[in-house]
């Protein structure tokens, strides 16, 4: 289908197998059960006619360090990423309104995550790995409440707004003025 270097379920849409040069067709809604698992790719981009990312689909991608997740995916699946080792960043679109147990966990290097989503998603059990404590959030400025004090999302080390941060720009000794960034 449109050339794409996978196998797709024709009645449901959904890629089951993808390659290492697999281009995801625009009319694919499902990335299916280890769909992509234990493969060398390095990087992929989900458009956003998928809807779903199912459960172990990126699993053991031991050379993934760049995600693009479009705005359309409505939710990821339990261990979508999990032992994906060089992963380093993920936004996650504000489409996404569930993220599944271990979905980005075990032995990565996250540092920081970025959900776009104004509600946070409802999130398994260690969704984002046992390091969470060490990663940063970013997150819209009026929802940083929210993600505070939801499960899961609040146990990010750091959470701040999306686009900026705060404190001193710069300092002008010579004419004794001070430039405040406020975000």
């Amino acid at each position: 289908r449109q050339n794409c270097n996978a196998i797709i379920e024709t009645e449901t849409d959904k890629l089951i197998a993808g390659g290492l040069s697999t281009v995801i067709p625009s009319d694919v809604k499902i990335l299916g059960i280890e769909s992509f698992a234990q493969r060398n790719i390095s990087s992929i981009t989900i458009p956003g006619n998928v809807e779903v990312i199912s459960d172990y689909a990126f699993y053991d991608c031991l050379e993934l360090t760049s995600v693009t997740i479009s705005e359309g995916v409505d939710s990821i699946g339990e261990c979508a990423f999990f032992f994906d080792e060089k992963l380093a960043s993920v936004t996650i679109p504000s489409t996404v309104t569930k993220i599944g147990s271990n979905a980005f966990s075990l032995y990565n290097d996250l540092k920081e995550f970025t959900c776009l989503a104004d509600v946070p998603p409802v999130c398994g059990m260690y969704a984002f790995g046992y390091n969470q404590q060490e990663c940063t959030l970013k997150v819209p400025e009026n929802s940083i409440s929210a993600y505070q004090t939801a499960d899961v999302w609040k146990n990010f080390g750091l959470i701040e707004k999306i686009g900026g941060t705060t404190g001193v720009a710069s300092v002008d000794l010579d004419n004794l003025s001070v430039q405040v960034n406020d975000g």
